[in-house]
């Protein structure tokens, strides 16, 4: 039962509560018309609603009447009409206050996505500057390419790149290219468990890296492995600029979808 409907059934209510206490209606006649009007309202409930209902609103059949006196009647009808007023203006203001939630909720996702398209638009300046700067060939298609997870590391090392942290840009592409190669290995049944290395000698076995993406591949890991431990001191900017293009270059090539 929609909104309209209740407002419709409420404002009969209220009309014929002034018809009981006028005596312009006859009290079997008022108490039939709230039996109709709940029955409608007790066929849309179920549940703990249900229950609340039906011990909120008595259930007074006129046939089983008969014998009260005219006053008592009205009484009951009177009763059970104020009830049932309560119960629909509950479930109105229900409904008003999941409608103020929702419009809440669309308000905070409104604003997320205005960040995140904020974010994007600094993202795209960002590879922008850095591809005037340093030759590098990112397109607007490598979001596409990425899932969730590898794009936020990609970001990652673009970011690190833009402020000279040399170190972590390889190292975040090292992070990236293994996540590469294991989706490469699913996909061929190679256990992703294994080290890297062993994951890679099993990819150029089946051919799936090979000549120039081989050495490209081999580049990028051996680079990323001296960013990930001591050998920290032979990464400058030449070679992270060379690693983030060669990762680009894979993604692109060799592991698109």
């Amino acid at each position: 039962m929609n909104k309209k409907n209740l407002l419709s059934i409420k404002k009969s209510l209220e009309l014929l509560i002034i018809s009981i206490d006028k005596k312009e209606i006859e009290a079997f006649l008022a108490l039939e018309t709230i039996r109709g009007f709940r029955i409608l309202i007790y066929k849309e409930l179920s549940g703990d609603e249900l229950e609340i209902f039906k011990k909120a609103v008595p259930y007074y059949n006129p046939s089983d009447m008969v014998s009260y006196e005219a006053e008592d009647l009205y009484e009951k009808a009177k009763y059970t009409a104020s009830q049932l007023i309560l119960q629909i203006s509950s479930r109105l203001e229900d409904w008003e206050n999941k409608i103020e939630d929702l419009s809440r909720n669309n308000k905070k996702l409104r604003r997320r996505i205005e960040e995140l398209e904020k974010k994007q638009k600094l993202f795209i300046d960002t590879i922008n500057q850095i591809k005037s700067e340093n030759h590098f060939d990112i397109s607007s298609d490598i979001t596409k390419l990425l899932n969730k997870e590898n794009l936020l590391w990609f970001l990652e090392a673009v970011q690190c790149f833009k402020f000279s942290a040399f170190i972590a840009c390889v190292a975040m592409c090292r992070v990236l290219f293994e996540n590469l190669i294991d989706e490469k290995c699913k996909e061929n049944s190679i256990d992703i468990s294994k080290g890297l290395q062993f994951k890679f000698e099993e990819l150029k076995k089946l051919n799936l890296i090979t000549g120039g993406y081989e050495k490209i591949s081999a580049l990028v890991k051996d680079f990323g492995d001296d960013a990930s431990h001591p050998n920290i001191g032979k990464i400058d900017k030449d070679k992270a600029n060379f690693v983030l293009n060669g990762v680009l270059i894979l993604i692109k090539e060799l592991f698109k979808k």
